[in-house]
């Protein structure tokens, strides 16, 4: 909705995207996913962001929010809401585990939102180990915050590094163990 418009500061784009993704499913591009940040004022909204990526044949997929970024903390949940985003969380893996396919997280990333909003994550980022960024231009950096290291064909083994400022998806995705459940995410389909 506007919101999202707001956010990006691009009016109109909510209603353009929302036109554009039956085309794009006609056209046959059945991978659209929604990239959706956690953050303090939209706890309510993820579910029914949810509903309307299914309704859609589509997927979702989530990150917290950090302000490590822009410098931003409006967008970060507050130690006085982390009740609440547990209870969003239990509501987001209940729905996935009777429908698997639309939230494209795995459970284990899930489960450790709450416990990062805490501050009890402390392994730090695999970035450059585990997960690399690499551009439409084929610039690679170890992380999307981060600038850019140098094109592919240069590249270069990473060292680890020392940061916990984060807890998108690549960085999650990229600690979570293989569960049976994850197997049973990438076998589904939100269409």
């Amino acid at each position: 909705d506007e919101r999202h418009d707001i956010a990006r500061g691009i009016p109109g784009l909510s209603r353009k995207i929302l036109n554009t993704v039956p085309r794009m499913r006609e056209l046959g591009m059945n991978g659209i996913r929604f990239n959706t940040v956690i953050k303090r004022d939209n706890l309510d909204q993820l579910m029914p962001i949810v509903m309307r990526a299914r309704e859609l044949g589509c997927g979702v997929n989530f990150s917290c929010y950090t302000d490590a970024k822009n410098g931003s903390t409006d967008g970060l949940i507050e130690r006085d809401q982390t009740r609440h985003l547990e209870q969003v969380v239990a509501e987001l893996l209940a729905y996935k585990r009777k429908t698997r396919g639309v939230i494209t997280n795995s459970d284990w990333y899930l489960e450790q939102i709450p416990r990062y909003v805490r501050g009890e994550v402390m392994d730090t980022c695999r970035s450059g180990m585990r997960t690399i960024h690499v551009d439409p231009t084929g610039h690679v950096k170890r992380c999307p915050d981060f600038p850019t290291d140098f094109h592919w064909t240069e590249f270069r083994k990473y060292k680890p590094i020392d940061c916990n400022a984060c807890y998108y998806a690549c960085r999650g995705e990229a600690q979570a163990p293989l569960r049976i459940s994850r197997i049973r995410d990438v076998m589904a389909s939100p269409s």
